[in-house]
């Protein structure tokens, strides 16, 4: 189970409100705050009372949900279901047997692919545009370009292990509750739930794609830029591949 003193150091919101309104009864119901209203005696607002005056206010305001608590919800209620295994909890379940859309519980490291280290190298730089992609573009084009390549919510690839079976998953920006203290314990074990996407994606099919998954980059963008770099793609930008089938999953919640 969660320990009441981990802390979260990722959470997908808008999965998690997804598949906890379908594993629970209690709906499609926004989790991040729960307004105190003026009303009847259903009504959640609170009464203070003034003992000198006897005076009677009523205040409203927003209750705060622990992400903590929401996650520990999600796994109570998931817990009894048969597309949930807890490999944190030493299941005998083989990992290589896992089926599409399962949620998975586990404990692992997270590894930034060394290949990924020269994106962000990239990303770290305003000469970016000019130099590595659109040098030969004419003023227009450098200027279509540099409002294109403004990233707003990049994706970084980690890798993990599940009993030696090799997975990716991807975080994005805008999920991330600690990111400079992730960052800090990447070489520690993490508490994982996710989704299994793909329990077997071929060593041949690419687990991310620089333009599109960080840069995000339309189709059209990457295929002129492709087109422009003599039909492929520019160095530095390729696209990541593992050396064996994996397992891709979405994450949910990440906890340390």
């Amino acid at each position: 189970m969660i320990s009441d003193f981990s802390e979260v150091m990722y959470f997908d919101e808008d999965k998690f409100t997804q598949y906890y309104s379908v594993i629970s009864d209690e709906g499609n119901i926004d989790w991040k705050t729960i307004q105190k209203t003026k009303g009847s005696n259903m009504g959640t607002g609170t009464k203070l009372i003034n003992a000198n005056k006897g005076s009677t206010y009523t205040y409203e305001g927003e209750l705060k949900k622990s992400i903590l608590k929401l996650a520990q919800k999600f796994e109570e209620a998931i817990n009894s279901n048969d597309y949930f295994v807890d490999f944190s909890e030493m299941s005998d379940r083989d990992p290589n047997y896992l089926t599409k859309d399962m949620i998975i519980k586990f404990e692992s490291d997270l590894l930034l692919p060394k290949e990924f280290e020269s994106i962000l190298l990239l990303s770290d730089t305003r000469e970016y545009g000019e130099k590595k992609l659109v040098e030969d573009f004419d003023d227009e084009s450098l200027k279509m370009f540099g409002h294109m390549l403004k990233i707003k919510e990049p994706k970084t690839p980690y890798t993990f292990e599940i009993k030696d079976r090799i997975g990716v998953l991807k975080l994005e920006e805008k999920n991330y509750i600690h990111k400079e203290e992730f960052e800090e314990f990447e070489d520690d074990n993490f508490t994982i739930i996710g989704k299994v996407i793909n329990p077997k994606n071929n060593q041949k099919k690419e687990y991310f794609d620089p333009m599109k998954d960080f840069f995000q980059m339309s189709r059209a963008v990457r295929r002129m830029i492709i087109t422009e770099n003599n039909n492929e793609y520019p160095e530095g930008l390729r696209k990541l591949y593992m050396n064996e089938d994996y397992l891709m999953l979405q994450p949910i919640i990440i906890l340390h």
